[in-house]
């Protein structure tokens, strides 16, 4: 599976889902204040030597999942249940297509990391995904 179709399956997963006003396949230049969203971009590609003249291609997508964050440490709590919400879910479902090894995510608690987009400030989560090695699409 390369890194389109690695995107477009976790897209698939997450539109099902049903938790997120919005889901880019790919960077965007936008939120429109909306959320959650969920942004899917490509990670990584490795090729690893296996024997002679014969290679292993990894590729890997990151699915970044935003909350916004609106004023007000009860907020800021809501904030955090929901996107704890979101995170558990989405992996649960990424892991369950069987085509996915889940890394960890980048964000803990003493680095919670906040982006301001849009002039609004959004709650972010990055979990990194990469193609198992045994997966095989189903034709």
């Amino acid at each position: 599976m390369n890194r389109t179709q690695a995107r477009a399956l976790a897209k698939r997963v997450l539109d099902e889902s049903d938790g997120y006003d919005r889901i880019f396949d790919g960077p965007t230049d936008s939120f429109d204040a909306k959320t959650p969203i969920a942004v899917i971009t490509s990670k990584s590609i490795g090729a690893t030597f296996d024997a002679r003249d014969s290679w292993s291609i990894e590729s890997g997508v990151l699915v970044s999942i935003y909350v916004r964050r609106d004023p007000g440490a009860a907020a800021a709590a809501a904030v955090e249940d929901q996107l704890d919400r979101l995170v558990d879910s989405a992996v649960r479902a990424l892991i369950a297509t069987g085509a996915f090894d889940i890394g960890p995510s980048d964000a803990f608690a003493e680095n919670a990391p906040t982006r301001i987009i849009d002039g609004t400030p959004y709650r972010v989560e990055r979990i990194p995904l990469r193609v198992a090695d045994d997966y095989e699409e189903e034709t």
